[in-house]
């Protein structure tokens, strides 16, 4: 592996208790290009992580004064823009519960304040899971908060509202409503966006509905601030979640085209919440409630890729369980390096190369062949 490549894998494992020795050997390299590596780590949106490890472990003085800076700046450029994210997931919260709307908050709303250091984790979206039911109301709520259905120029620096059309094709296709926008234009933060998934994974018409009920009657209450208390869900539904939405980033041929990497933090999100979680995590739940809802595919598949990044993950006993559960569940893993297209299924492509490399590679659908 390239040492720039292992840099930037380390310089992520926030959660790793050996990771020092092997930090500190990186960072005495002086044959290290740390422009290149400065340049992975802020593409990928896990800088402000590169600096809450090195403070973990007490190497930040060791580092070229250029290094520190950049990170420190980007950490805490992202603990400003997280504060102020905080006070609108604290409000919508408020609106939500007070209408008595079923709903739970996702991905990095979550975990920016709890697996992560706040500053480590930049967030662009407050996603929020709510039963498709709940869609008016939930409009209703966010038009009243200042919020419209459409997308940030950062060209122009206007929101362009969405014709009818898209905000249609959202609904039909994505799982999710077409995004809320509004703009604050505040210092690190120019907008507030907010996604409103109705269905777990892409497949709007299936009928999951059953499927999302399911999984908000498994909430659980965690503080975001002293005293304010948000819905998420519990830990074991939480990664299924996060599998889901990482299957549906890394194998769906639209996604790849418009993202053209495999983002480094999505797989980060899933290493930390192992760290954080996996040694009282239940895993019967995740089994039983993936094989029952379809999802086994997904799980393994994001248990696969991580595992190939960040391979002392397989030191765990309860992660090693839980692939060898899923090995014996599942009969065929041909679909680990495939994509596909969700509009039309029986496009797909296949890469053959090595996932590290599809990591650290730019515009990666190139390397993909039809098959």
């Amino acid at each position: 592996m390239k040492k720039e490549y292992e840099a930037v894998l380390k310089l992520v494992r926030l959660g790793n208790k050996r990771n020092r020795d092997e930090l500190l050997k990186i960072i005495e390299d002086n044959n290290l290009n740390w422009i290149e590596i400065l340049g992975y780590l802020c593409y990928h949106r896990v800088a402000g992580l590169a600096y809450e490890t090195l403070k973990t472990i007490g190497c930040l003085e060791k580092l070229d004064f250029p290094v520190f800076f950049t990170l420190y700046m980007i950490n805490q450029a992202q603990y400003i823009r997280a504060m102020l994210q905080k006070e609108y997931i604290k409000i919508i919260s408020s609106e939500l519960q007070k209408a008595n709307i079923e709903h739970v908050f996702l991905k990095g709303s979550v975990f920016s304040f709890t697996i992560y250091p706040l500053g480590a984790r930049a967030f662009n979206d407050i996603d929020i899971l709510i039963s498709r039911n709940s869609i008016l109301q939930v409009k209703d709520i966010l038009y009243k908060l200042g919020f419209i259905q459409g997308k940030y120029n950062y060209k122009k620096n206007t929101i362009e509202k969405f014709p009818q059309e898209v905000v249609t094709q959202y609904m039909n296709t994505k799982g999710e409503t077409a995004p809320f926008v509004k703009t604050v234009d505040e210092n690190t933060l120019k907008t507030i966006n907010v996604d409103v998934n109705f269905s777990l994974d892409w497949e709007s018409n299936k009928s999951n509905g059953e499927i999302v009920e399911c999984f908000l009657k498994e909430k659980t209450l965690i503080p975001i601030d002293n005293n304010f208390f948000i819905y998420t869900l519990k830990k074991e539904y939480l990664f299924i979640q996060l599998c889901i939405h990482f299957y549906k980033e890394s194998a769906l041929i639209d996604v790849i085209k418009k993202r053209k990497v495999l983002d480094l933090y999505k797989f980060v999100d899933i290493y930390t919440f192992i760290q954080s979680y996996f040694n009282k995590i239940n895993l019967d739940i995740i089994l039983e409630v993936s094989c029952k809802y379809g999802f086994d595919k997904y799980v393994f598949f994001a248990l696969n890729y991580i595992s190939e990044i960040f391979p002392d993950i397989l030191e765990i006993d309860n992660v090693k369980n839980l692939v060898f559960k899923f090995r014996n569940y599942i009969n065929n893993d041909d679909f680990i390096n495939v994509i596909f297209d969700q509009y039309n299924p029986e496009i797909k492509m296949k890469h053959h190369g090595d996932l590290i490399e599809r990591v650290f590679s730019y515009d990666i659908i190139k390397k993909f062949k039809l098959i």
